[in-house]
């Protein structure tokens, strides 16, 4: 029975995001983000009910696994879009490079000039790549891969509430570049 029983928090982490998302709906606002408030309803859940971590995470075996799957989900969008992924590719790719460069630059620079040890510094290096890809290379690196993946989420929100504002106050009314752009800034913590 108890095999049965922990595959509940499967149905839990769903139930969780789907009040969050009639939430979004409801109140249109940033400050009413899916993601966060699906973490905060999840949180308050497992605080009240007295929950272990442990035993949630167990059960969500099946949404954790499909959380690699999602990068190969990434593929058929791109494949969609190749040909004008391959008219722009400088552009794309001097975007991409820079933009990682002072990714990592900003989190791993301000780690050292904090005074974080070594494994600290290597942990927050990969907060804006997809998080599958973030703790693995967190973990090459010497890392610490859940501090990692927080790092992500928290990348991934900022760049989702105000990536957009940013821009949009910027007179940004390159539609192409605007979307590139966000979406550069929402695939951090999503994936």
């Amino acid at each position: 029975m108890q095999q049965y029983i922990i595959y509940l928090y499967t149905f839990l982490t769903i139930f969780g995001f789907w009040l969050a998302l009639q939430i979004s709906k409801r109140w249109k606002s940033m400050i009413f983000n899916t993601f966060v408030l699906t973490v905060l309803i999840l949180a308050a859940i497992l605080v009240i009910g007295k929950i272990p971590y442990d035993d949630y995470m167990a059960g969500n075996a099946p949404i954790n696994n499909l959380l690699g799957l999602s990068i190969v989900a990434l593929a058929l969008p791109l494949y969609e879009q190749l040909r004008q992924i391959a008219r722009q590719w400088k552009i794309i790719l001097s975007t991409v490079v820079i933009a990682s460069f002072l990714a990592m630059l900003s989190g791993g620079l301000l780690a050292f000039l904090l005074g974080s040890t070594p494994e600290m510094v290597a942990t927050v290096l990969p907060k804006s790549i997809t998080m599958p890809i973030a703790m693995e290379v967190s973990r090459h690196l010497g890392g610490i891969p859940a501090v990692t993946a927080v790092g992500v989420v928290v990348a991934g929100l900022q760049g989702s509430i105000f990536g957009y504002l940013v821009l949009k106050n910027w007179v940004l009314n390159i539609k192409k570049l605007l979307g590139f752009l966000l979406v550069r800034f929402l695939t951090r913590s999503v994936q």
